[in-house]
């Protein structure tokens, strides 16, 4: 059981609604001591409220409706952490008391376990957690598996939090998929913001890679990469041309913009985050889930 007071009826309606979902799916101590004569009072820190929003690209909203639906205790699964999100709206992080483990696949994600059927996966900070997936727990490890590297940066300029992919190791460079397109431009000619001439010095590879484009079969977009000498150069091309040949171009333009420092991961900047999510850069992009259900005396009545 999770801390807080139970679930009304229109507190889930709040949130059911903005996931769409609906009814077709279904002890008191002793006193402290007082303070000496001559001691200030002290004044506890404010705590910082833990914000629950996702981002809406991701199949969270959907992946938590299929868990609702699916009966028994996985719909008792999903209905906690409606009331997780919930408590969360009143200043109780709930999530913190939650067995989990750290998802190494994808930089600052949580596996959390709601019960032995029903996990879900997270980016979680200290201000923050990104609800990503829910579902059985063999459907969050291939999904897991499925996003490796993901990573949600907010750019430092505009507050846009874009999703990329941040490849860390040869062994898990995977090419995503070539969406056609009737254009064809080359893949890097779809991106801005690339200084391709300081990252490779030999123009004989920088010309093969600016020649990639939807015609060009992988093992030689793949041998193309491989003529990139420095590995660290290699994989951070490998992901820009990954999401731009996946017709993903805001994706690889924020990939370029994490390496020069112009954007970073939501988890690691938190002041900036905290203001991104609540800009109108964003309002396409996240929805913050504690607006439909705020703390006792804030914001207006349902």
């Amino acid at each position: 059981m999770t801390r807080g007071r139970l679930l009304s009826g229109a507190d889930i309606g709040r949130i059911t609604e903005c996931l769409d979902l609906n009814q077709r799916h279904i002890y008191i101590g002793a006193s402290a001591p007082a303070p000496a004569p001559s001691a200030a009072p002290l004044s506890p820190p404010a705590a910082t409220r833990l914000q629950v929003l996702y981002y809406n690209q991701s199949h969270f909203r959907s992946a938590l409706l299929a868990l609702r639906q699916s009966g028994g205790r996985k719909t008792a699964a999903a209905m906690q952490l409606l009331d997780l999100i919930q408590q969360a709206g009143q200043g109780i992080d709930s999530f913190s008391s939650l067995a989990a483990t750290l998802a190494a696949r994808i930089e600052n994600a949580f596996n959390f376990v709601l019960n032995e059927e029903a996990h879900f996966v997270a980016i979680k900070s200290n201000s923050t957690i990104h609800l990503c997936f829910c579902g059985t727990p063999v459907e969050v490890d291939k999904w897991i598996q499925a996003n490796e590297g993901l990573t949600l940066a907010v750019d430092g300029e505009t507050l846009r939090i874009e999703s990329t992919t941040v490849t860390t190791s040869p062994v898990t460079a995977v090419l995503a998929p070539t969406q056609m397109t009737e254009e064809n431009l080359p893949f890097l000619a779809r991106v801005a913001g690339l200084d391709l001439e300081a990252l490779v010095p030999v123009e004989l590879i920088r010309e093969s890679l600016l020649a990639l484009d939807e015609n060009s079969p992988e093992p030689q977009v793949q041998k193309v990469l491989n003529a990139v000498a420095d590995e660290d150069v290699r994989l951070f091309l490998h992901d820009v041309l990954s999401l731009a040949k996946a017709g993903d171009t805001a994706g690889a333009e924020a990939r370029i913009r994490l390496r020069k420092g112009e954007a970073c991961p939501v988890a690691d900047a938190q002041g900036t985050t905290q203001s991104a999510i609540t800009s109108d850069a964003n309002s396409d992009q996240v929805t913050i889930l504690n607006d439909l259900a705020p703390p006792p005396g804030i914001g207006t009545a349902p």
